[in-house]
Parts: structure tokens; C-alpha cells; sequence
């Protein structure tokens, strides 16, 4: 099987035939319903352990994966077992109560001090259907005890022949919601992939949408170079180097997902009675790697190299997914929401959609032969060494074509994200919500030898950003935005502690020039680390110690390659080295002193993210990944 595909041999097709013709197409039908049950033997696994909120106890979770697409945040529990939540009702006044695949049930009854609801299954729910109940609480107490139980095996009889002999399937209690006795903004952190700075041209559409209400700061940074650390530092506020997700299977010892011990957003809000949902189109911002702590609903719309032809996966059709949830989540609140959405149409292979492209443009096959010459020009591995200042030959026509091709990729992703936004303000969500849009990370088209997202290079690490604080804020975006600023700006516009492990900063009480600039490059050939103070930039290369920091020894012995940069005459197109400018030495010493803050001190995690099962090396190769 690939690719979904079942393949049918000259055996089975033989086999075929002459049961039909023995015992008719009602045999050929359940013979096949079990041979297809046998090739999807276990359509739910569990992907990840997860923290109980702080509000609640004597309950654990753990995240499963159905289908290799959608997420739950589900309790373990036998069968037909009676399960108790203990919730702490000080801050609510209703909670929200999920039951996952009701359908695998006669019935389920939520036991409450304030009523009893009994769900009786019709037959009409999707597996994994999430049938949501909003139970009063007791103005009385501050704590509150709800009782689940099931009541018998559903005799219905599953439509999809995937879902036969599967002990997997059972009703399920999901991660409750609490609502909060107070309105909190809603939320959406909007990530668009592989998108700089130099494309605000291209993101007019969005910039329109949103209007004086947003800021676009000017200079923004991200604290990683690719989308996996890059997403870890946002969901986190730290950086790669101290939240630990460095990629998936480039290099030995990084299986491990976000450190278990940080905050993420959704766990933050969950903690202060947000429900979140989130929608990725990477597969390497899945919740096997920490991603999903915290999320009522995740699912995983994987853009793979045919949907940029033949657009079944794209920005268009993830935030329509996202604009349902909305109007199904608007049943119940209109506030303490939190979404999650990430697209990336703009990566490579950056193909537009068709009809944007004149006959004379269209070149399907550009693509490849691009991929061609940069992997030809960089080498196998990208060595930094190898690619720095390196003369490339690939076809500046063709280059330019691919960038035309990323531009217009990007204008057709702000047209989705504006058709969102105008979403919003139909539904009065827009004026009360705080809205981040950002790139995880640009992209390099061979300034200075340097291909798609590898470098630490303004063009990559200076992604497009725009921020609309609700409209009730008193305070305003500096422009100076770190993508790890997120985190502790959420916690401070929501009244929450700021964890101690941020980074960042809440934009709230920012001082633009406040402390110097950071962004690390983590990889099995070197580790590279950018520092920004006083309109200078250093890039400093060392010796890597993948997929951690270097080891004290060897930022002592000194990077292997040093850099200086005029950030203002980066600015202007003049990439020039600077000769010793009079803070090397500062730089330098504040890049040592962050390295060297976590050497030695990687968290031991007994827990290694499993990769998804939509990540197949196909895949990782169409995308330039291998």
C-alpha cells in the first residue's frame, strides 16, 4: 500500500474472480472489508502523554492520532469504566465536556450537581465523532465532581470498512473546557511558512484586511532558521537550544519533541479556561512532537507535492476548516478561544496556483531542475563552511522564476488569510481578538551561496510579521518583535504569569532596544549563532554538539568562522563583511555566554516522538527536506 492506494496482484485478482463466481459480489464485498481491516489494523494510537490542567485532577490524558490526520486529547480508560473529573470551578461558570466516538456507545450519561444528561448515539456521528456537553456548575462550591459513564457497545454497525476489527474504538472522555466566569480575547496565531520580510509587497491583501488596526513591525525576527525549532520557540518562548526540538531524523538524538517541561500557548490558555484548536500543514509540527499539549482539536491538513497542482490541500481549504470549527465553537462562546493555524503554500516547490500563471510561465518541471542545481551547488549535507560565499551555477533565469513563482504563492496565501480575517469581522470576532501573524521562517534564493531556509541571513531569519492587539489595548507593537515574544504577550494580555523559562518579552511592556538580538542555527554539521546589538550583526560558526548546544570546550576554543554585518546597510542591498567593528569583541562574548548557558544542560527526555506516519521519505524528499 502507498500513498493510500491498496494494489491488487495478479493473485488477488484470480481469487477475485472465482469467489464470485462461487458465491456471489455480497462475498467479494466482505472478503474484502477483511482484507482491507487487516492493512488498517489500528486506526487510533496514542502519539504523546500529556499534563492535566492545573484545574483539574486524578485524571490522565494522553494524545491519540486517528487516521493519520485528526488529533484527540483523550483519557485512557477501559471500556464501559466510570470516570470521575475533578474540576476546580473557583474561575468557571460552565464546563465543557467532550465525548470522543460516542458512537461506540448505546448511550452516555454526565452525572453533574446540577443535572443528569444522558446522550443516546443516532447514528449519525463521523467517527471520531466529538459530541460537546456544557454542564452548569454549582455557584456553591468551588470544586466539582463529573461522572461519565457508558452504557453498552453501540449494535450499529461501522460504515467504514476501516474501522472494523479494531480494538482501538471505544467512547472516549476528551480534555474538558473550561468557561471562564470572566471574557478573555480571543486568540489566533496565524503562521504562514517560508515567508520574509521582502514580501510585503505580496501580502498587500492581508495588509488591507487588517488596517490601522495592525501593526507591521519592521524589524522582526525568528529564533531558528527552519520551521521545527522555529514553531518550538513560538509555542514556547525559548529558545531551540533550551526547548530542544531541533528537527526529526536529521542527525543522531533528535527524536525527542519540545522539552516536557515547558509551557506551550495552548497549554497556558487551556490552564486559564481557553478552548484551542489548531490546523498545521507540516508534518514536523505534528503533536508527536509536543505540539498538541494543551489543544482540544488538532489536525494535521498535510500539504504534499501534488496538492500544489492539484490544490486539495492548501490555505484555502485549511482556514475553511478553521472557519467551521469557529462557527461550531460560536454555540457555546464568543470568547476564550484560541486558534492555531499554519499553511504553507509559499514553501517549495512554490508552484501558484495554476490559473495565476500564463502559458508562457508555466513550467511544472522548473521546480525539480532547480532543486537540481542548488543540491548541486550546496552539496549534500549544506555544509555552512562549504556553502559560505560560494559561487553557485545555478541558472540565474531559473532562480528568477522560482522567486516569481514564491511571490505569487504568497499574494494567493494573503488573499486566504484576508478572506479569514473579513470571516472574523463578520462574525464580531475581529475588534476583541489578538491576532499574530507571522513567517516561521523567509526564504534565500542564493544571496551568498545560501538556498531556501539554511542560514542565519536577514533573508531568512526577518520574516513578514503583523500584529493586531484587541481593540480595547492600551498599548502598542514595537518594532522589534521576536517570534518568543509571543508566549509571554498571550500571558500578559490574559492576566497570566509569564513562565519563568521565556525568553521574550510581552510586546506590552517592550523597550525596543532592550537587550541584544539572538538566533541560533542547530544542525549535525555546525552550530551557528547571530547576535544583533547597536546596528551591528556577528554570525558566529562553531563546532556542532547536535542536537545540542556545543560543549563549553568548544566555545572556549572559539568559532571556526566569524561575521560582521551594518544591519541599516544590509538594509540597503550592501552585504559587505565588516572589518572589526568596535563591538566584535562584545558580540562575541555575549554569543559565548548564550551558548554555553544550556551546554551540558540537555533535558533528559524518556519520551522520543515517534515520526508520523504521513512523513514518508517520499514525502521529506519532494519537499527538499533529504
Amino acid at each position: 500500500m502507498k500513498n493510500g492506494t491498496v494494489g491488487m496482484g495478479p493473485g488477488t485478482v484470480r481469487s477475485t474472480f472465482s469467489l464470485l463466481r462461487e458465491e456471489g459480489f455480497p462475498a467479494v464485498v466482505r472478503k474484502g472489508g477483511e482484507k482491507l481491516s487487516s492493512l488498517f489494523t489500528e486506526e487510533i494510537y496514542k502519539v504523546q502523554d500529556i499534563n492535566t490542567p492545573e484545574w483539574m485532577s486524578n485524571t490522565d490524558f494522553n494524545t491519540y492520532c486517528i487516521h493519520d490526520t485528526e488529533y484527540i486529547i483523550a483519557q485512557d480508560s477501559p471500556p464501559n469504566q466510570t470516570i470521575d473529573l475533578e474540576v476546580d470551578t473557583s474561575n468557571a461558570s460552565a464546563i465543557e465536556v467532550p465525548i470522543v466516538g460516542s458512537e461506540r456507545s448505546e448511550s452516555v450519561t454526565i452525572t453533574s450537581s446540577t443535572e443528569i444528561r444522558r446522550i443516546v448515539s443516532d447514528g449519525t456521528y463521523d467517527y471520531p465523532a466529538q459530541l460537546w456537553s456544557t454542564i452548569p456548575v454549582d455557584e456553591s462550591t468551588d470544586t466539582a465532581t463529573i461522572r461519565i459513564s457508558t452504557d453498552g457497545a453501540s449494535s450499529r454497525r461501522s460504515r467504514n470498512v476501516f474501522r472494523q476489527n479494531t480494538s482501538a474504538h471505544r467512547t472516549r472522555v476528551g480534555l474538558p473546557a473550561l468557561q471562564p466566569d470572566r471574557e478573555q480575547p480571543p486568540i489566533f496565531l496565524l503562521s504562514i511558512d517560508t515567508l520574509p520580510y521582502s514580501a510585503r509587497e505580496s501580502m498587500q491583501p492581508i495588509v488591507e484586511a487588517l488596517g490601522s488596526d495592525a501593526t507591521i513591525p519592521t524589524e522582526p525576527r525568528t529564533q531558528a532558521h527552519w520551521t521545527p525549532p522555529s514553531h518550538g520557540s513560538m509555542f514556547t518562548g525559548t529558545h531551540p537550544g533550551d526547548h530542544g526540538y531541533v528537527g526529526h531524523g536529521k542527525g543522531q538524538g533528535d527524536e525527542r519533541p519540545i522539552n516536557p517541561t515547558l509551557t506551550t500557548i495552548p497549554e497556558l490558555l487551556t490552564d486559564h479556561g481557553y478552548k484551542c484548536s489548531s490546523l498545521v500543514s507540516h508534518t514536523r509540527i505534528l503533536p508527536e512532537f509536543g505540539f498538541g499539549r494543551g489543544c482540544h482539536r488538532y489536525r494535521g491538513d498535510v500539504m504534499g507535492y501534488n496538492d500544489w497542482v492539484s490544490r486539495n490541500h492548501d490555505s484555502r481549504e485549511s482556514l475553511s476548516q478553521v472557519i467551521e470549527w469557529i462557527d461550531t465553537d460560536l454555540q457555546r462562546r464568543d470568547h476564550s478561544l484560541f486558534y492555531f493555524v499554519h499553511v504553507f503554500d509559499p514553501h517549495y516547490p512554490y508552484l501558484p496556483p495554476l490559473d495565476r500563471l500564463s502559458d508562457k510561465e508555466l513550467d511544472l518541471t522548473g521546480p525539480s531542475r532547480y532543486r537540481e542545481q542548488y543540491d548541486a551547488a550546496r552539496g549534500e549535507t549544506g555544509e555552512y563552511l562549504r556553502v559560505y560565499e560560494r559561487d553557485h551555477d545555478v541558472e540565474q533565469d531559473l532562480s528568477a522564476k522560482m522567486e516569481r513563482y514564491h511571490s505569487l504563492s504568497i499574494e494567493y496565501t494573503a488573499e486566504q488569510v484576508a478572506r479569514f480575517t473579513d470571516y472574523l469581522k463578520s462574525v464580531d470576532l475581529f475588534d476583541d481578538a489578538l491576532i499574530i501573524l507571522t513567517g516561521d521562517h523567509g526564504e534565500e534564493f542564493g544571496e551568498r551561496g545560501f538556498f531556501t531556509h539554511s542560514s542565519l541571513y536577514d533573508r531568512n531569519i526577518r520574516p513578514f510579521m503583523a500584529i493586531k492587539p484587541p481593540a480595547t489595548a492600551e498599548w502598542s507593537v514595537p518594532d522589534t518583535v521576536n517570534t518568543v515574544d509571543f508566549l509571554p504577550t498571550i500571558a500578559h494580555e490574559i492576566g497570566a504569569d509569564v513562565p519563568n523559562s521565556c525568553a521574550g518579552e510581552p510586546l506590552q511592556t517592550k523597550d525596543g532596544n532592550s537587550v541584544p538580538r539572538i538566533t541560533e542555527r542547530i544542525t549535525p554539521q555546525r552550530y551557528n549563532v547571530a547576535v544583533e546589538s547597536d546596528g551591528v550583526k556577528g554570525i558566529f560558526t562553531y563546532d556542532t554538539g547536535y542536537p545540542d548546544r556545543p560543549s563549553s570546550d568548544v566555545i572556549d576554543a572559539g568559532p571556526v568562522l566569524t561575521e560582521f554585518y551594518d544591519v541599516k546597510a544590509v538594509r540597503d542591498g550592501d552585504f559587505t563583511e565588516l572589518d572589526g567593528p568596535s563591538n566584535a569583541a562584545e558580540l562575541e562574548r555575549i554569543a559565548e555566554e548564550f551558548a554555553t548557558s544550556g551546554a551540558g544542560g540537555s533535558y533528559d527526555s524518556a519520551v522520543s516522538a515517534t515520526r508520523p506516519a504521513q512523513e514518508t521519505e517520499d514525502r521529506l524528499q519532494d519537499l527538499g527536506y533529504l
